[in-house]
């Protein structure tokens, strides 16, 4: 893909972010305003610094979309077109499947952080990760792949070892609580 088309395209994802932040700031900003908190100055409000990062995010991404566009005759067209083009590059990847098993394993990790640490305890919610992960990895790919996770046992030892030295790291040389 050509650099101007993709400046364009992380241009608009950077754009929808921006707006995002922005907009989530504000409603923190009247949320801080109402009890128990009562915040009603700005310059004070937890929302303030969110919504100047949104406010710079969308400020920069615009710039640089603009200056993904400079100097066509017809920039909205070829804004369209670049569009069009990034929707059916990424329409292309979903038939890979080194994208689909990255895609795998970003829920998988996206699943552990925001559902499994915080409910079920460190051990159990962390050998279990570790296991599925490296259950998927040893299955994902082409099959003459040599960089292959070892079997099940392997696995299983790997994980509980792995999970007893972040315990024992954290929790007896740093004296830190782990979720």
């Amino acid at each position: 893909m050509d650099e101007k088309i993709k400046d364009t395209v992380f241009g608009v994802v950077l754009f929808a972010l921006g707006s995002y932040v922005a907009a989530e700031s504000v409603l923190m900003i009247g949320r801080a305003a109402n009890p128990p908190l009562r915040i009603r100055q700005l310059s004070v409000s937890p929302g303030l610094f969110p919504l100047v990062l949104g406010l710079l995010l969308v400020l920069f991404s615009v710039l640089l979309i603009a200056g993904s566009l400079k100097g066509n005759e017809k920039p909205l067209s070829v804004f369209a077109d670049r569009l069009k083009t990034s929707f059916s590059a990424m329409r292309a990847a979903f038939g890979n499947n080194d994208f689909l098993s990255m895609l795998i394993g970003v829920v998988m990790m996206f699943v552990y952080c925001f559902f499994v640490v915080g409910n079920i305890p460190f051990w159990g919610g962390a050998v279990g990760f570790l296991v599925a992960m490296m259950v998927f990895l040893r299955f994902a790919g082409p099959a003459g792949c040599s960089a292959r996770a070892a079997n099940l046992g392997v696995i299983v030892l790997t994980a509980l070892v792995s999970a007893s030295l972040v315990v024992f790291l954290f929790e007896k040389i740093f004296k830190t609580v782990l979720p």
